[in-house]
């Protein structure tokens, strides 16, 4: 058994659904090729229509700058929620695109409404995988490990494997996918999986093993979330 990487996600929950990211991207598609940057008033205006269109308040750091100041010091809407957008495939990273706001064109077809509620959330359990480029450590970790996993994919295929054996088994918890699911990676294992989840049912060992750890668990839980 090959050697647990951590499955990595971002906790925006609120944000990482169609009816928020849909309005954001058609903000961003209008600011394409921008300088992201503070100090830039069209990335001001950008901001404030993020604000407006998805009703949500908190796409920039809540600190402010002093009346000395043109600009926050705590940076633009990327400063805390950049890996939102390049996680789901939505935009390149800034160092990517020599600091420019550059969508992907899953991203452009999203902000135009080209993309309808189930297509989105398609595209993201089929295109999410490890290793993932907007986590450059985890990318290194998956990359040297020689490992590829499409984890939302994975969960469904055991899923389907319990579901076969038995329908009242057909779920899945935190702490099975964390020390059943996680150390295994490997999608051609699903029905040997599935057969190790019922057994520490059965058995309830899961209930007697220590958490490996808030960011492994943690991770899972936003993930599911």
């Amino acid at each position: 058994m090959s050697q647990a990487l951590l499955w990595k996600f971002e906790a925006f929950r609120e944000y990482i659904v169609y009816e928020v990211l849909q309005p954001a991207l058609s903000v961003l598609n209008l600011f394409e090729g921008e300088f992201i940057s503070e100090s830039n008033p069209k990335i001001k205006k950008l901001e404030r229509l993020l604000e407006e269109r998805t009703r949500k308040s908190t796409w920039k750091p809540n600190r402010s700058g002093t009346e000395d100041l043109l600009w926050n010091p705590e940076g633009d809407f990327t400063r805390n929620k950049e890996r939102l957008f390049t996680s789901l495939l939505l935009m390149y990273p800034k160092e990517m695109s020599n600091g420019k706001l550059k969508l992907t064109e899953f991203g452009k077809a999203l902000g135009t409404g080209k993309i309808s509620r189930q297509q989105f959330y398609d595209f993201i359990i089929f295109n999410f995988k490890y290793p993932h480029p907007a986590y450059e450590d985890n990318w290194k970790e998956w990359v040297a490990s020689g490992n590829e996993l499409y984890p939302l994919i994975f969960i469904l295929q055991v899923l389907i494997e319990l579901l076969e054996k038995d329908e009242s088994q057909c779920f899945l918890n935190v702490r099975e996918i964390e020390f059943i699911l996680v150390p295994s990676q490997d999608h051609k294992q699903c029905k040997s999986l599935s057969d190790a989840i019922i057994k520490s049912r059965n058995s309830d060992s899961i209930s007697k093993l220590k958490p490996s750890g808030d960011k492994s668990a943690r991770k899972i839980t936003d993930l599911l979330g």
